[in-house]
């Protein structure tokens, strides 16, 4: 049996007073059928086939499959939705974003939270764009960044989104003056997206824009591009004080101060290799310190006092960077090398490392920007790898440091997700 942690304690909380509450505010009550809820549940894993276009839906306690589904096309990434009903499955080369409802949610009866169990179904809306490529979510908004095509003058797009506007169909979109390969980061009524010169030579862009949300009139207004510059600007972040982006020069960062948005930048440390660049940042939305990643290189981002410092996450050891992830919880960022190692760093410490643990005996072949999938359960303290070589998951409980169990899979797994009911220490993400 997989862990429980101690930490599903608010969700089964919640799934006591279903037998004071026989009705929902949702009108659809065959979705309501939950027969025997199972208040031990602690999410559900979905995961796509690197060999065809299809994904299982599995239950993340026992590792059960609880469904298959085709997918339109092969998918490109999987993402969770920002209150964690759904999965998101990306198709890059073909426009779009598929949805699966994961069929664990609940809704707000006013005096408690009620929770249901549904089946899982895939929705007939999808999100559509040309290249859906970079997906970020922050205190509870989501936002799809669709890089356009150059080659065909199609230009690039965000959509954005919480859970409550996924089952309404009525997400918010943002259509771009110029095709780039960017990013946007939601913050709440406010969208900050990157911005790419009609004359730029490069697909990426070099300064960002900020726009709000106009309720009356259904879109977004522009508000202003900041003049701080950020060359080569790939991959960002937000905290709740703070959006950043990387640049070859250091890293950008748009503070938040009410409706109040100021631009500043923290240069490259001396020493810095002139060749590599942050393009990509591991954080907590709660915490000031942040992950920014070079070229395999962490280095140690504190927005307290506007630092960048290098951090050895091999702890001395010879070891290759291959991807990382942090914790539902902000407390652990784990580091995965090319052996198989996850090295778990302490992210409320600069960083420190605190252990290594063989999660892996065989690396699969990855292409292009194809990463071994990490993720963290909402609900418990259990990670779950993707173990290509063994058509199998692998579960790490990150508390106790030991690995708990293996899940079989029907394929060799590309991406995982987890949907369900998130507990109340891993609401912000």
């Amino acid at each position: 049996m997989i862990t429980i942690s101690k930490k599903t304690v608010s969700i089964l909380c919640a799934a006591l007073l279903l037998t004071a509450c026989k009705d929902s505010s949702n009108n659809n009550k065959d979705d309501h059928q939950t027969g025997n809820f199972d208040v031990n549940e602690t999410g559900r894993l979905v995961v796509t086939s690197s060999e065809s276009a299809e994904l299982g839906v599995f239950n993340s306690q026992d590792g059960s499959l609880i469904d298959r589904f085709t997918l339109n096309n092969s998918a490109s990434g999987l993402y969770t939705s920002p209150q964690s009903r759904f999965a998101l499955v990306a198709q890059r080369d073909n426009n779009q974003v598929q949805i699966l409802d994961g069929g664990l949610y609940q809704e707000d009866h006013g005096d408690h939270l009620h929770p249901y169990e549904i089946a899982p179904q895939m929705m007939a809306q999808t999100l559509n764009g040309v290249r859906p490529t970079h997906y970020r979510d922050h205190e509870m908004r989501s936002a799809f960044f669709f890089d356009g095509n150059g080659e065909d003058s199609l230009l690039s797009s965000i959509i954005s989104f919480d859970d409550d506007e996924i089952l309404a169909n009525t997400t918010r979109s943002l259509a771009l003056n110029n095709f780039m390969h960017g990013t946007a980061e939601p913050r709440g009524e406010h969208l900050i997206t990157t911005y790419r010169a009609p004359e730029a030579t490069s697909v990426l862009a070099d300064q960002v824009e900020l726009h709000t949300f106009n309720d009356a009139s259904g879109s977004y207004d522009f508000v202003e591009r900041f003049e701080e510059r950020c060359p080569a600007l790939h991959g960002s972040f937000s905290t709740e004080d703070a959006s950043v982006f990387g640049c070859s020069d250091g890293v950008l960062v748009i503070r938040q101060n009410g409706e109040v948005f100021t631009a500043e930048k923290i240069l490259n440390p001396v020493g810095f290799p002139d060749d590599v660049r942050i393009g990509g940042f591991s954080g907590f939305a709660d915490s000031d310190l942040l992950a920014g990643w070079a070229s395999g290189e962490l280095y140690a981002i504190d927005l307290g006092n506007n630092s960048m410092t290098s951090v050895d996450w091999r702890d001395g050891a010879e070891a290759d960077y291959s991807t990382a992830k942090m914790d539902d919880e902000g407390n652990v960022l784990m580091v995965l090398d090319k052996k198989g190692g996850l090295h778990l760093l302490d992210a409320t410490n600069n960083f420190s490392h605190i252990a290594e643990v063989k999660v892996l005996n065989v690396l699969p072949e990855l292409e292009g920007h194809t990463n071994v999938s990490i993720v963290s359960s909402k609900s418990s303290e259990n990670v779950y790898i993707s173990d290509a070589a063994n058509n199998q998951l692998v579960v790490l409980n990150i508390e106790s440091q030991q690995l708990q169990d293996t899940i079989s899979l029907p394929f060799t797994p590309k991406h995982i997700a987890w949907v369900g009911v998130a507990g109340e220490e891993h609401e912000h993400h």
